[in-house]
């Protein structure tokens, strides 16, 4: 089987996305629609796209201890069958790709390292929201796995943009590769 390069893309979800969610990023609404040209490139190519989301019980039973207090103050998010949980349509997954339900990293808990070997994946491209956290843990583990990583630079979104260019700075220190949206569309082929 040929390398393939997926997209990773995580949560891209109402909660985080939309100045109505309950826990919007700033920044994240900003990468939507450079979000959707580099997924309308893959789904084209016939690229593998992989959906990485939170999903919390309302009772949080599953929700980080250190996420715990946050999550309770502003009265639970992503809960299951949710406006705040669904992904935002621009960015909705079309049958057949695979959407996984992580903690930090898509990769703990998940079946996202079986997904991925299946269709012979040896580079992910990860984007999404934020890029501290989920962002980065599903950057490192995927490293971990022994993936070629690469992060888009302007399809990530953070706090604020401070936040967002110090933990880009670290990610390339790291040794992880840093694309742009158009950059990443114009390829043609790991």
């Amino acid at each position: 089987m040929a390398s393939q390069t997926a997209l990773l893309i995580v949560d891209m979800q109402n909660d985080f996305v939309n100045p109505q969610g309950k826990t919007c990023i700033a920044g994240a609404a900003e990468t939507v629609s450079m979000l959707q040209q580099v997924l309308d490139a893959w789904r084209g190519r016939g690229w593998p796209v992989v959906h990485i989301i939170r999903s919390y019980s309302a009772d949080d039973h599953d929700v980080e201890p250190s996420r715990r207090a946050f999550f309770a103050e502003k009265g639970g998010f992503c809960l299951p069958g949710t406006w705040g949980s669904e992904i935002v349509p621009e960015l909705a997954p079309l049958a057949g790709e695979p959407v996984v339900k992580p903690r930090w990293s898509g990769f703990f808990r998940t079946d996202l390292g079986a997904i991925l070997r299946r269709q012979g994946v040896e580079t992910v491209i990860v984007c999404g929201t934020q890029t501290p956290n989920c962002m980065r843990a599903t950057a490192f583990d995927a490293d971990a796995w022994g993936y070629r990583v690469i992060v888009l630079s302007d399809g990530t979104s953070s706090k604020t943009p401070e936040v967002q260019a110090a933990n880009l700075r670290d990610l390339e220190a790291a040794g992880f590769r840093l694309m742009t949206c158009e950059e990443t569309i114009q390829l043609e082929r790991w």
